[in-house]
């Protein structure tokens, strides 16, 4: 007999023993007993599964059969909410469990500064010392985030922006510092002065006045930008009214210079080259010894042969034996001398002197043109001159000096 077992209910199981085990069943059914279920084990022994509220009955009648009665055990809910009134801290422990979790997960543990310099952040930090946020305060001590953000920016001197975030129990604050625009070094009064041998292009006069212009012939040194404002005519003394004045002349020139370059040819090398003729000779190689097989007088056959060797050892099984064919091939070939064409030769030029004058200009310099100005030859050598023109910045900075 077996009953399904309701858990709200909840179910004792019993053992009963003696010899009147099945009486005292028949007993109980008549008396209402509301069996879950029944095994019988043997003739005198008897488990059995009952409701909680039947478990004094069923005591009762066993001792009136003389069957000796035993709880196996408890099971459902009613006996477990019994345990759990006398076990009040199993019950409590989870709650309290997940409140300290709660309350911990509302602490602050990390305060991070990021973008902010070593001077700025010990500032930071000591400010918020003194507002009492640190590492242990609880988020419902801290001041909203805005008003967080606007006064460690009024409070700390250097910082423009702050982003602060919450992010669980760090605290982080984003640090934008103030960037000071770097003063200008004071120049001295100067002129501006031309660097190269050159022929001025275009001037960008930022201060000061254009002595030179577009089109004129520069040597180095000479004064293209000068540092004097409202200069006397030649011959003519500066009036009261206008007196010259002499600032840190500032500007660009830009002029044509001419480069020229020289690139010397020699003959080219002697190449080596097979004819295709071949001699081939073969030997055996035995117990360390050199038999020869084929071609005794190939190595004769040139005069200055180009020779390759090619070696083969034999196998048996696996095993390596000692011995060995070699065959040794011998090549013709001869000498000649490689030639450029002269048109290769002044390609080879120009590109030879342009990559090599480029590493000598400034970044912003251009060359505008290139030519091959003549091309002789000189002791079996060929020499070829190029003129490069080039645009790039020929002014320079130079100190006054006291008359100028």
């Amino acid at each position: 007999m077996k009953r399904s077992f309701n858990m709200r209910q909840g179910q004792v199981t019993l053992s009963l023993e003696g010899e009147e085990v099945l009486a005292l069943v028949n007993a109980a059914m008549k008396e209402e007993v509301n069996f879950q279920r029944i095994e019988a084990k043997s003739p005198t022994f008897y488990k059995v599964k009952i409701d909680p509220v039947d478990a004094v009955r069923m005591r009762s009648l066993a001792r009136s059969y003389n069957v000796r009665m035993k709880i196996l055990s408890k099971e459902g809910w009613p006996f477990a909410l019994h345990w759990l009134k006398k076990q009040p801290g199993f019950l409590a422990g989870p709650f309290f469990f997940f409140f300290i979790l709660y309350m911990l997960s509302n602490i602050v543990w990390n305060v991070d500064i990021e973008g902010a310099s070593p001077e700025v952040e010990h500032m930071i930090e000591q400010w918020m010392q003194e507002e009492h946020i640190t590492p242990g305060t609880s988020h419902t001590e801290l001041p909203p985030l805005d008003v967080l953000q606007k006064e460690v920016v009024s409070a700390v001197d250097g910082v423009t922006w702050v982003g602060v975030r919450l992010q669980g129990t760090r605290l982080k604050l984003q640090v934008v510092e103030q960037t000071l625009p770097d003063e200008a070094d004071e120049k001295n009064e100067q002129h501006i002065v031309s660097t190269k041998r050159a022929v001025v292009r275009e001037m960008y006069v930022e201060q000061g006045t254009a002595v030179k212009e577009p089109g004129d012939f520069v040597q180095p040194g000479e004064v293209l930008i000068s540092g004097i404002l409202n200069p006397p005519e030649p011959g003519e003394e500066s009036s009261d009214n206008t007196p010259p004045q002499s600032v840190a002349a500032e500007g660009e020139v830009l002029g044509e210079v001419w480069y020229e370059a020289d690139v010397t040819f020699t003959p080219g090398p002697d190449l080596s080259l097979l004819s295709g003729e071949r001699e081939v000779a073969y030997q055996m190689n035995a117990f360390g010894l050199t038999l020869p097989i084929w071609g005794n007088q190939a190595s004769e056959a040139f005069t200055e042969p180009v020779v390759r060797a090619n070696t083969h050892s034999w196998r048996i099984f696996g095993y390596e034996l000692p011995l060995q064919t070699k065959s040794i091939t011998y090549y013709e070939q001869s000498q000649q001398t490689a030639e450029l064409p002269d048109d290769a030769m002044e390609i080879t030029a120009v590109e030879l002197t342009s990559h090599e004058l480029k590493k000598e200009l400034p970044e912003d310099a251009e060359v505008t043109g290139e030519k091959i100005l003549h091309r002789r030859d000189e002791n079996g050598k060929v020499k070829i001159s190029l003129h490069y023109q080039v645009m790039q910045n020929i002014a320079e900075d130079a100190p006054m000096i006291q008359g100028d």
